[in-house]
């Protein structure tokens, strides 16, 4: 690979062009050519260890890699050489933080901020790094300032939205979200705290909005698809509840609890065809043969003829 760098020309016994490992990889980290960057600035470190441009970008491109001990090795070094730099010093703390070193981390992000009292990305990492340690209060107070910092910090403000929840302050968890849907509309994490946050002051019809937009995202699980179908059901939206009985029932690797909610609901809203099918499919499986005999003759006898129903169960 290096080949090309390091040949040398010969013209009449004289040298036409020389290797320039630094200068060549320091244009390749620049062109996101990561492979061929490290192995010319490391050979450019051989013979000149306190290039700081070099560590650095050697530093960056293994924190890249996920490569926390050599970043941290290359980086601590440009940092004893530069220590005002403030994109040494974020890149430092950031690979204690890949590294499961959460109080040097920490240090690495206050130092951060001792050199740039407004450095909004270190005030966040900061918080985000004094929540994994479970300090949440301490977290809290790092969160609030990153969003004075920046108004716009969407992360920030999700996880102000945690803490809060997870302290029993809806409201303000609240107020967070409907700043970030102001920000962000849509976006699935804020749905999803919405909804539990929705749950927790006991507005149910609010939290089936939320777990709706969930479900019209496409990626909703099947325990969502329950909470929001038994909402549903708790606020009287019946059609709503077996729709998404329906999606759950087709989770499942064989009829179970899904399929015997969606044969009730069913059964319940006069959808006599939809119902006789599910429970015959359920009289299938041995866990639910009683039962679902049972009901399959009842439910002949509801619709006072002996002919099936033609319900099919919705796709997903």
């Amino acid at each position: 690979m290096l080949q090309r760098y390091f040949q040398v020309l010969m013209n009449g016994g004289k040298i036409v062009e020389q290797a320039r490992p630094l200068e060549d990889g320091l244009a390749a980290f620049a062109a996101g050519d990561y492979a061929t960057a490290e192995g010319l600035l490391l050979a450019a470190i051989a013979t000149q260890p306190d290039e700081v441009r070099a560590l650095t970008a050697l530093g960056l491109i293994a924190l890249a890699d996920g490569r926390a001990e050599d970043a941290a090795e290359h980086l601590a070094k440009a940092r004893r050489r530069l220590p005002s730099d403030v994109r040494i010093a974020v890149a430092l703390a950031d690979c204690y933080r890949l590294a499961g070193l959460p109080d040097r981390a920490i240090d690495g992000y206050k130092a951060v901020l001792r050199l740039e009292a407004t450095h909004a990305e270190a005030q966040r990492k900061l918080g985000e790094t004094l929540l994994e340690a479970g300090r949440s209060a301490e977290a809290l107070n790092a969160l609030n300032q990153a969003v004075y910092r920046d108004r716009k910090d969407v992360g920030a403000r999700l996880l102000i939205a945690r803490i809060c929840l997870d302290a029993r302050d809806e409201q303000r968890a609240l107020a967070q979200l409907h700043m970030v849907e102001k920000l962000e509309p849509g976006r699935l994490d804020t749905q999803r705290l919405f909804a539990e946050a929705f749950d927790r002051v006991g507005d149910f019809r609010q939290m089936a909005v939320h777990l709706g937009a969930v479900v019209a995202l496409g990626v909703a699980s099947l325990e969502e698809l329950w909470r929001l179908a038994n909402t549903y059901l708790f606020i009287g939206r019946r059609e709503e509840a077996l729709t998404m009985f329906q999606k759950a029932a087709t989770c499942e690797p064989s009829p179970g609890p899904a399929h015997e909610a969606v044969a009730q609901v069913a059964e319940e809203l006069g959808r006599y065809g939809l119902a006789m099918e599910t429970w015959r499919l359920l009289a299938g499986v041995k866990e639910y043969q009683g039962v679902a005999n049972a009901a399959v003759e009842r439910v002949r006898a509801l619709r006072g003829t002996g002919r099936m129903g033609t319900g099919r169960l919705a796709a997903a």
